[in-house]
This record gives C-alpha cells, structure tokens and sequence, in this order.
C-alpha cells in the first residue's frame, strides 16, 4: 500500500459526519484531497465516498449521522496495479463506457468527468489517482529522451524508461558498447536487463555515439566521475557531455543530471558550460535538475522501480516537471531544497556505508590479534538488539561507487576547511584489508616453507558476488593480485562466475576452471559471495590442492572446522587468529 493513502482510509461503521472530517484533513496531512476511502479490517476497499457525493447528500437532507455503509459507493472504478499509462486510459475508458451503459446515459463520459479512481493490489487498496495525475504521467511519456552514458547508470534507466514506453536514444562514444547494444546485448551482466533491450532495440531505444539533432526534450547526463592517482574527481567527461546538450538545448527542455558530483557542481560548472552555449537561462528557458542514482548493481531495474527518487532544481517548477517525469517508474519522490542537497545525498549514502564497512573490518582485525572469531561475535551482537545492526566484515570494500564517493566528499570539505578524520581514517582501514590478506597468505608461506612462487587459486573477482554483478571496477580482488606480486607472489590463476574470460584476460589475469585452480594451488582464497561457491564439492576440491594448503574464507560461507577436516588444510577467515601481520 502507497502510505500516501492512509489519511483518506475510513471504516464502513464511522458516520458521514467523521467522513466528511477525514476529507477535509487528508490534504494536511499528505492524503489525496476530495476523497475517503472505505475499507475493512486488512485494507480490502469496499467502497468510496467523494466531497461530491456529501454535498448531494446533505442537498437532499441526508442523515450525516448514518453510517458510511449506508451511502458509499460500492461499485467505484478500479484499476490493477501494475498498468502503464497508456495501458490505465483505454481500462478507465472502457470502465466509463460499461458504468454509461449500465445507468443509460445520453451522453458519453470523459475521462475529467471522473473525480477519482482506485489503483487495487488484487483485492488490497493500494493508491487513489485523479485523472488529471494521469494526464501528467501521459504528457510526460510523450517527451524523447536522450540518455549520455551507457554505463550502468544510464543503460539502466534507459532499459527501464524504454519499458514504461519513452523513446529512448542512448549515446555513448565507445564504439564496443555501441556495437553490443545494437546487437541487443548489454556490455555488462545486469540481472533481466538483455531481455529488455532485446524487446526494444531499434524501436523505444536506440544507440548513437553523439547527438544528431533537436529531437529531444530531456536530457540525461549519466557519465562516469573517475578520481585520479591522487583521488581527486574527474570532471572532463561530464563537461564534455554537458557541452554536447548545450549545442541542441531549445526552449522547455529538462536537463538532469545523474553522474556524482562533488556538492556545489551543478551550480559552479553544469549550469554555466549549458547557458553560455545555449544562450538560454536555466530555471527561465529551460528546466534543470539534480537527480542521483542509488541503485544496487545487481538489482538495478528492481530498485529503479522501488527506491525513492530524490530531486534538487533551480527552481520548483523544475523539480516539479522532473517529478512528472520520474513518478513514471518511481514509487515516491523526494524534494530537496537545493541542488547542491541532491548531489549531497548519495555521497552521504555510500560514505556512511563506506565507515561502516570500515568499523566491521576494524573490529575483524582486533578479533584476530584476540584468537575471537569476528563473524560469530558480531553476530552475537546483534541478535535480539535492535539497536545494532553492525555488517559482516568483508575482504575491502570495492565498487565504482564506495571507494570512490568518500573521496569526493573529503575533497568537497577539504576545500571547505574542514578536516573529516573518521571518513578519511575509514578509507584507510578498508584499502588496508587487501594487505592484511596478502600478509597472510606471505606468512603462510614463510612459516610452512612454501615457495613464494606457488601457485595461488583467487575465486572472485568482481567487485561483489551478491547480488551478482560482473563489474571488477575497482574490485578488492585487483588490490589483492597488485599487493601479492608486490611481495613476489605473482603466480596467480583466478575464476569468476559471472565475469567473462575475455574480461579477465583484459585485466592481464589468467582464467582458469574451479576443479583446475584447485590442482595444485597452495593457497585458495574466496574474494566475493556469490552464492554458487555455496554449490561446491568443496571436499573433493581440496583434495586437489596442495599440502600444507591455505583456505581464505573472505565471507566465512564455509565452517572452519568442515575445511580443516581435509588433511593438510588449514582455514583461514577474517577475524580467525593463525596467521600473523602487522596490523599495528
């Protein structure tokens, strides 16, 4: 159920007095305006009773003390949840067309003769929409838009903007994503994103490495932000897309962009490189909007569709018609006050998950001095207290987004003045966890005589492996691989689930199978969680490992004591004291 509702939800017992009074409070306090709903005890709609209605009433001098039962509506117009806009005007109309039948009118109904209609989950209540809602959502399908960036963010959205029935134009330079797309097949592995490009290519969405002409009304900016050597962010791209959307910016265009910024971008960059070239004011001539995306690679078109979208503008009229334009696919909206609020928000979101990270791996490399398994006792912690919801511990933490997005807040500050220690000191502790692994895997070797040479089997490279991605920006895998061959261990084989082998083999690493990176591996060491390992035969795998063998568990998904029942194994988790380093 949309919460928005909850203030037009009434009983079949409550008199037309209290209805009339939940009517004119539901507007206050976030509800529809005009309307009350009625519903049983599990929200099942029985009916609704309009503002309209009441007057009638009280016209004919009905009894407001009866109870709603009495006068509702029990046969209102409903729709199911789920419908695209188009989809809901031809149900509302052939509902309007049935209910005209049924009571003999002479003349037909409209669409704006209906005051309301019901949005139903089966039975359930679950939204009240105006036709004039509806219109909004109608006009805004019928705007083009043009989509810079076919990276996860952008192709995402576009995958999901094609299905609620946009046309879409996606423009990226690279010519390998372009040739992908038009093949209709992602560059990346996203979870249903191949099946609906498929369904649309060449139709709703379509691919271009520039803009060709005037032939959009929203443009979205949805381009990579990398940070330099010294972590400081990158900002070229962005200025190069925004100069593109410039040279074909007209009169009531919408521009959002969705690329991280440090706060005060937007204001300080986007705006002016748009009006200079376009000779057009932002907020007067056309429409301009902060919009950040938080999706989870993985679960990218669910949570486009599920999470709250926030929007900052430069004036309200340009949060609103970006409102129009996002409450197509988005549940809810979020409006901020500025846009330098909006392009606060995702950092806020990532950096807090970021220290996180950071207090779990920090309390995983005090269990370790301390002999105290991590996993358990966090687990301990936290079971039955809900004020705890302390994370697992994890080998770093990797991601175009987490590793990146703490920096551009510490710049953003550091400019400011301000000095934000346990942000910067968090950084510190999750780019220092790839070391403490390789320490362990070097210890290893030294106390067991092991040549540094030996071959090393990493399961795991994308940066995460639930939900699965196959994404190795910036993964801990990497981190580890650089910090191995630092220590002379370079005779390194790996395997991933998801990510291709002609992926891996352009990141200079060498793919081999499960059962083979097994053979003869001195050292084992699981990076990400992807639920398959799960699946494995893990005890006739270990059989094909060398002895003495090391089994790093990165996400404790096996039990030490199942691993150390195969001779000459030993298990090796974060948080499990064997293996020393200086962690001081």
């Amino acid at each position: 159920m949309n919460k928005r509702i909850l203030p037009a939800l009434i009983a079949p017992e409550v008199s037309m007095y209290q209805a009339l009074q939940a009517i004119s409070a539901s507007p206050t306090r976030g509800g529809p305006s005009g309307i009350a709903v009625v519903v049983d005890m599990e929200n099942k709609l029985l009916g609704i009773l309009t503002d309209g209605d009441i007057r009638q009433l009280v016209l004919n001098k009905a009894d407001l003390n009866q109870p709603v039962s009495k006068y509702m509506n029990s046969n209102p117009i409903t729709v199911q949840k789920g419908l695209k806009s188009l989809e809901l005007v031809r149900t509302l109309l052939n509902s309007l067309r049935k209910r005209d039948n049924e009571n003999a009118r002479s003349r037909p109904s409209k669409l704006c003769d209906l005051p309301k209609f019901i949005i139903l989950d089966g039975d359930y209540i679950e939204d009240v929409v105006s036709p004039a809602e509806l219109f909004q959502s109608h006009n805004i399908l019928q705007k083009n838009v043009c989509v810079l960036g076919m990276g996860y963010v952008g192709l995402t959205l576009s995958a999901v903007l094609a299905d609620e029935g946009f046309y879409v134009m996606g423009i990226d330079t690279d010519p390998t994503v372009r040739s992908c797309l038009k093949d209709s097949t992602a560059h990346f592995f996203e979870n249903g994103l191949d099946p609906i490009i498929k369904k649309y290519n060449g139709t709703l969405f379509n691919v271009a490495d520039k803009i060709e002409d005037q032939g959009h009304d929203i443009y979205i900016v949805a381009v990579g932000t990398p940070v330099d050597k010294n972590n400081i962010p990158q900002l070229d791209d962005i200025k190069e897309v925004l100069m593109q959307v410039a040279a074909v910016l007209k009169h009531d265009d919408l521009v959002v962009l969705r690329s991280t910024v440090p706060p005060g971008s937007c204001r300080k960059i986007a705006i002016p490189i748009l009006e200079e070239i376009s000779e057009l004011k932002a907020g007067q001539d056309f429409h301009f909007v902060f919009a950040p995306e938080r999706t989870l690679e993985g679960k990218a078109l669910q949570e486009l569709r599920s999470l709250p979208q926030v929007i900052g503008g430069i004036t309200q009229e340009c949060v609103s018609m970006a409102s129009n334009f996002f409450s197509v696919f988005a549940p809810t909206i979020i409006r901020v006050d500025s846009l330098e609020a909006a392009e606060l928000v995702k950092l806020i979101n990532n950096t807090f998950r970021d220290v996180s990270f950071a207090y779990s791996n920090q309390i995983a490399l005090l269990c370790h001095k301390l002999g105290v398994d991590t996993v358990t006792t966090i687990n301990a912690a936290n079971k039955g207290y809900i004020r705890s919801s302390v994370p697992v511990p994890s080998p770093g933490v990797g991601g175009s987004c987490l590793k990146k997005d703490p920096f551009i807040l510490l710049n953003t500050a550091k400019e400011l003045g301000i000095d934000l220690n346990l942000i910067r000191k968090g950084r510190e502790t999750n780019e220092f966890m790839t070391m403490h692994i390789a320490e362990m895997v070097f210890n290893f070797f030294i106390e067991h005589k092991i040549p540094l040479n030996a071959k090393i089997f990493l399961i795991g490279i994308a940066f995460k492996g639930e939900p699965e991605t196959s994404d190795v920006r910036n993964s801990t895998s990497l981190d580890l691989i650089e910090c191995l061959s630092s220590m002379k261990m370079s005779n390194v084989v790996v395997y991933d689930p998801v990510v291709t082998n002609e992926t891996l083999e352009d990141v200079k690493l060498k793919p081999t199978t499960v059962q083979e990176g097994f053979r003869g591996a001195h050292a084992t060491l699981i990076m990400n969680n992807h639920l398959s390992y799960l699946k494995f035969n893990i005890f006739e795998l270990l059989e094909f490992m060398e002895k003495p063998g090391l089994f790093f568990d990165g996400w404790h998904m096996f039990q030490q004591n199942d691993i150390e029942s195969a001779s000459g194994i030993f298990y090796q988790g974060l948080g499990t004291k064997r293996y020393d380093s200086d962690i001081d």
